[in-house]
């Protein structure tokens, strides 16, 4: 009874309704099967997302695939000599959401954005008939590095049309080919290798300019 629960938490999260208008549904996948349009992942932030799953309970792993939402303290820094907000997160979901203006209370106007970190959701396309991931690269990574194949995702059939999907990933000629780059292919050491890189985090900067234009 594992999958109906989770689904029903789902429907109930405000974050996931368009999902659901979209004709996304919820199904276990098997993460080795699926195809990868990511050339690469960041493995010690994929293992650091998947730690404390429970790689026997089906509802341990959907909280890390398909998240409830969650009140993520975002560390900020007030740069007072050149008038900055700085927002930083490891999570590379941090977005300016937002913005306001107007009137904060009797004399004081303030304007601004606002920041948050967006949810995100473990995603399988069935794409030209074969399963690709959208979204959620580390965590299925780092799953699959902990031997656990199988997690509840959102799925969707795209047929032909566009993904939706971001720059700088494989085409379509790469995943539709007879050899298919897959998930699993990350941790074979005959077509994958690890390579150091400078840790990354997202930043969010939010200035205010006083500024005099001639007229």
């Amino acid at each position: 009874m594992s999958l109906p629960a989770i689904v029903e938490r789902l429907q109930q999260q405000a974050n996931t309704s368009a999902f659901w208008s979209e004709g996304w549904s919820v199904a276990v996948v098997d993460l080795s099967r699926v195809c990868s349009l990511q050339q690469s992942v960041a493995s010690q932030q994929a293992a650091d997302r998947v730690r404390n799953i429970d790689p026997e309970d089906l509802v341990s792993i959907a909280d890390v695939t398909l998240p409830p939402p969650s009140n993520i303290v975002l560390p900020a820094q007030l740069d007072e000599h050149r008038n900055n907000w700085i927002i930083t997160a490891a999570n590379p979901n941090l977005r300016i959401t937002g913005h306001f203006g107007g009137e904060l209370q009797p004399g004081v106007i303030g304007y601004g954005f606002t920041v948050a970190v967006l949810p995100s959701f473990l995603q399988v396309a069935r794409h030209h008939g074969r399963y690709v991931l959208r979204d959620g690269y580390h965590r299925a990574y780092g799953l699959l590095a902990r031997d656990i194949t199988h997690a509840p995702a959102f799925v969707r059939d795209f047929g032909v049309g566009d993904l939706g999907a971001g720059a700088g990933l494989f085409t379509t000629g790469v995943y539709l080919g007879d050899r298919p780059p897959c998930l699993s292919d990350f941790l074979d050491d005959q077509v994958a290798a690890d390579v150091d890189v400078p840790v990354v985090q997202k930043m969010v900067v939010v200035q205010g300019l006083e500024l005099t234009p001639l007229a």
